[in-house]
């Protein structure tokens, strides 16, 4: 139901867009382009879902329906460091990479090259494969990203590209 009263303001708010004549770079309001229910973080814009849990392809699937996609981040550190202000507990959200096609090769679903300091293990103490990215939050510790099961619902981050 949030997706769909989401999706339902996003079509709005394109359809504002659409109708104005304003560079989406340029225009005098900064960062006119990133509207809600994204928000601006760097500058990038994204989308943090704090009340739906979905796995990870269905998550995709929602971020498509708002003309966006799971999440790469340019600074994962800065976008960290905004979902923490939400957040006191441990979390993991899912982001837009997976070594679901290539085991051990971890890309982008925009196609890129996953470049970070982790170590992914794969497999869960539980014996679970663990294919699909996700930015791990906790109070006391640095952020980190993890792989994780697909299947599980996690929160997720959709993210909108800039066109110019």
């Amino acid at each position: 139901m949030e997706l769909e009263r989401q999706r339902t303001r996003l079509e709005k708010l394109k359809g504002k867009k659409e109708g104005s004549s304003s560079h989406p770079i340029t225009d005098k309001k900064p960062y006119s382009w990133c509207s809600e229910p994204f928000t601006v973080v760097g500058e990038e814009c994204f989308y943090l879902s704090q009340t739906v849990k979905l796995a990870w392809h269905d998550a995709g699937t929602a971020c498509d329906t708002m003309g966006a996609h799971l999440a790469h981040p340019s600074d994962l550190t800065l976008l960290a460091t905004h979902l923490k202000n939400f957040r006191s507990q441990k979390i993991r959200y899912w982001l837009g990479a997976s070594d679901e096609a290539l085991e051990g090769e971890w890309r982008w679903v925009t196609g890129g090259t996953v470049v970070a300091d982790w170590r992914p293990d794969n497999v869960s103490r539980q014996g679970e494969v663990q294919d699909c990215l996700t930015l791990l939050l906790s109070k006391h510790r640095p952020p980190s990203l993890d792989d994780y099961s697909c299947w599980k619902k996690r929160n997720f981050i959709c993210q909108l590209d800039i066109h110019c």
